[in-house]
């Protein structure tokens, strides 16, 4: 697959694959940090909570990312923090 490139191609690819990753890591923290804006003032808006925003935001998020609660409550913390 790689055979007829150079050293020099080969690290050019490896940080043009690293960029565009970034930009989507980058992409969908930001998703997550819109969905959980919005959760947060929806529920605070209602006089009795179905549930903690955060609980809310980590099963939408654990479903559409197809991971464990665990690894959508990390994903949420990393967008607040962003």
């Amino acid at each position: 697959m790689f055979d007829t490139d150079s050293d020099a191609d080969l690290i050019d690819a490896l940080s043009a694959s690293s960029r565009s990753e970034s930009a989507v890591i980058a992409q969908r923290l930001a998703v997550i940090g819109e969905l959980d804006a919005r959760r947060e003032h929806d529920l605070a808006e209602t006089f009795f909570w179905r549930t903690d925003p955060f609980e809310e935001v980590a099963a939408e998020v654990s479903a559409a990312m197809n991971v464990g609660r665990g690894r959508a409550s990390w994903q949420i913390r990393h967008a607040r923090a962003l």
